[in-house]
């Protein structure tokens, strides 16, 4: 089981170049089955707000939708326990609210390896952090 940051979505849906190209891929190898993974509910508002900024809000809204609808994928709440903890991910490792929230969600979830773009990540010692290059590879 993995965590996908909103990061992977976001290149899949605006992306032509090669971070584009792998999280295609790995969304593809997801509904295929070849491997599980969650991601919570704020990820789902970043990834309609960035497609919303970057493309438009028909899209945004559809692309969001869509999330839910993904085999092999399980959106997960965020709850105040999960906020709560991610406080302490905060102080730390000096992170953004947003990022502790991923990482308490994962801890919540008994999830140790995130696909992310997002260097930030790789300072919290609990988890392992993968980019999505690195992760398309598998596929």
């Amino acid at each position: 089981m993995l965590y996908l940051d909103a990061n992977v979505f976001i290149f899949a849906q605006i992306s032509p170049e090669k971070e584009g190209i792998s999280a295609r891929l790995i969304l593809k190898a997801m509904e295929e089955g070849k491997f599980k993974a969650i991601t919570n509910i704020l990820a789902v508002d970043e990834v309609v707000w960035k497609i919303k900024k970057e493309i438009d809000y028909p899209l945004a809204i559809k692309v969001g939708k869509a999330m839910f609808e993904l085999p092999n994928l399980e959106i997960v709440e965020v709850t105040p326990e999960t906020l709560k903890e991610a406080f302490n991910f905060m102080e730390k490792y000096e992170l953004m609210l947003r990022d502790s929230i991923h990482v308490s969600s994962m801890l919540e979830n008994n999830v140790s390896t995130i696909v992310t773009e997002d260097p930030n990540f790789k300072r919290v010692k609990e988890i392992k952090t993968l980019t999505i290059s690195e992760f398309a590879r598998n596929f």
